[in-house]
């Protein structure tokens, strides 16, 4: 007979994780929090005071916003055109050009 294989532990396996706590979230020591919110971070550029950025983001945002209105204007005409198809009404154009 056989003897069964007993599994050798791996020196470099690392003990499991406590209950609750996420092996993919560092966790950091008093000292390296302490040395995280000692250094001040770079103040940026303010650009809210600058004319010209300010209309170059409203031009931006009035382009997609004419963009997206007749995107959902054009989706409504083919949805309404399929309604009508499905319960069998014409349309005013199509009772025209009868």
């Amino acid at each position: 007979m056989i003897a069964p294989v007993q599994p050798r532990p791996l020196s470099s396996a690392k003990a499991p994780a406590p209950a609750g706590v996420n092996p993919m979230v560092r966790q950091l020591g008093l000292q390296e929090v302490m040395e995280r919110d000692a250094t001040v971070p770079d103040p940026g550029q303010d650009i809210t005071g600058d004319a010209h950025t300010e209309s170059m983001l409203a031009g931006h945002v009035r382009l997609a916003w004419a963009r997206n209105k007749l995107s959902k204007v054009r989706i409504d005409i083919k949805l309404l055109s399929d309604l009508r198809a499905r319960r069998g009404v014409y349309s005013a154009a199509q009772i025209s050009a009868m």
